[in-house]
This record gives C-alpha cells, structure tokens and sequence, in this order.
C-alpha cells in the first residue's frame, strides 16, 4: 500500500479513502500548504511519528520525495539526509528507483523495544516472559534490602489504592507504581533501568488485567502475599508470589495472548464500555512516541 499524506488521497484494502495528516506541520484544513519549514530533526520526528502510527504498517511505502519534500517545504537534500538516517537506524528501507518502505522493526537489526511497542509487535506473552525475568529478581531483592519506609509505601498502595473498590484508573496507576517501587526497594539501578523501559507496557497489561474481574480478583491476594514475603525477608517467597502474578495472565488471557498488546487493549475497549477511556488511553500509552527511550535504547 502507498501512504499519502494532506492533500493527497490514500486508498486501503478496504477501499475507503481518507487523508492523513503529517503532525505538526500540516493539517487537513490547508490540504498541503506548508507552515513554517521543520528543521531536519523536527521532519524526522513527524516521519516517525506517522511511521509509529495505526495509520501505518510495515511493508508500507512512503510517498515520493518529491512529494514529501513539497509537502513538508524543505529542499531535498534535507529530506534525503533524514530519510538517509532513519534507514541507518532501521526504520525505513530505501530502494533506489522505487521508493522508501517503512520495515519491520523486529527483523532488522537489534530489537528494539520501543519501535517495536509503536509497531504493536510486543504481545502479552513477550511481557509476561520479559516481566518474569525481571521482577522475580527485583522481588527477591527488595526482600533483602527494603526499607521500612519501602514496606510501608507497598502496604499503603495495596490496602489504600488496590482495593475492588477503588476506582478504576486509581487501582491501575497504583499497581504501575507497586511494581515501580519493588524495583526501587532492589537498590538495584540496572534493573530498575530495565523495568522503566517497560513501564509503559506494564501500564498496558495491567489496564487489561484489572478492567477484567477474573483476573484482577486473583491477583490483589498475591500482591498482599508479595508485601508479607518482603517484610518478612523471605527471598524466595517474594519471587514465588510475583512469580505467581506474572502467570495469571498467561494462563488467563485466551487468545490474546499472542496478540499485540496494543490491539488487545483496542479490542478490550470495544467490549468494556465502562472503562473505555481508561483502556484507550493505555492503548496510546504503549504505541506512543518516547523520543527520550528511543535516544536511550539506541545508546545501549
């Protein structure tokens, strides 16, 4: 499929036409006139930002420079510098003669996990196995090395904040921050380096978990275990419970499972009218532009 921007027409597999906007640069009510010309690092991000976009997909070409460049009022030596540096970080494929074709960011070159949550190619499974690795570990750590005021931060958001009575969007954003702050009781850097570079995917599978009464009635038990196993400093128990966390929703999720997590939420949205704001808010959440993490992946 060929994507075309304002001003220009895009036709899919379902037949229906529609214009698409370039984010901050161009709208649809001037359809194609340019505004103030970017800069070559703001064009690169309006790029991404489309590339990263539901509106877009692998395999899908770009439109010609002479269109991007018209479109976007920059020469084409500044197009092509940008287009030249997005395919040296893997995001676009350059083929002379017919045109730049967006990849696909889990077959070329190092995975990268941010491109790879704005493509939807993360699913539930790839979390629960990367969350596995890591929060067992910080679980366990945290039992040895917590503070007093740790343990009565976990206690607070677990009694206070994670009750079946507590508002929906208060329970998600205290269970992101239960987690969060096991990883800082670890006293471990690197592992809470790694849990933050996923925070915002954890947000996901956690909104889907507690918009769903099945799991959520299983889980705040073993986030209670998980605090006594800490305060007692017994190692292996807090890894067991959090163990025990992480497996509910692979036993509990069905078919989406192996779905992107973002199509997941997408799909939870549609069915769960009550929390649909809450539930497409996470969907953005883990498809969103996060030029920071991107700088900082790119560097590891």
């Amino acid at each position: 499929m060929t994507w075309n921007w304002v001003g220009m027409k895009d036709t899919g597999m379902s037949g229906q036409t529609s214009t698409t906007g370039a984010s901050g640069f161009v709208s649809e009510d001037v359809l194609g006139t340019s505004l103030t010309p970017p800069s070559g690092g703001e064009l690169q991000t309006a790029l991404e930002e489309f590339i990263f976009s539901a509106q877009a997909k692998p395999g899908d070409r770009l439109p010609s420079e002479r269109n991007l460049a018209s479109l976007f009022s920059v020469s084409r030596q500044t197009l092509r510098e940008v287009l030249r540096s997005m395919e040296g970080q893997g995001l676009i494929k350059v083929q002379p003669g017919r045109g730049s074709y967006i990849q696909d960011q889990s077959k070329t070159g190092p995975f990268r996990v941010v491109n790879a949550a704005r493509q939807g190619l993360v699913t539930p499974a790839d979390l629960i196995e990367a969350r596995l690795m890591i929060e067992c570990a910080t679980a366990g750590l945290a039992a040895i090395r917590r503070t007093d005021e740790d343990l009565e931060v976990l206690r607070a958001l677990c009694n206070d904040h994670m009750q079946p009575t507590t508002d929906p969007n208060e329970s998600v954003l205290a269970d992101v921050k239960f987690h969060e702050r096991i990883a800082e009781a670890s006293q471990n850097p690197v592992l809470l380096i790694l849990f933050s570079s996923i925070k915002n995917l954890v947000f996901g599978t956690i909104t889907r978990s507690l918009t769903d009464h099945t799991i959520s009635n299983l889980g705040l038990p073993l986030h209670l275990k998980v605090v006594e196993a800490i305060e007692a400093r017994d190692s292996e128990a807090a890894q067991e419970y959090m163990r025990q966390i992480m497996l509910i929703g692979q036993e509990k999720y069905g078919d989406d499972l192996h779905l992107p997590l973002a199509k997941v939420l997408r799909n939870q949205a549609q069915l769960d009218p009550l929390h649909r704001k809450l539930i497409d808010a996470a969907a953005e959440m883990v498809t969103e532009t996060n030029s920071k993490n991107q700088e900082e992946n790119e560097e590891m």
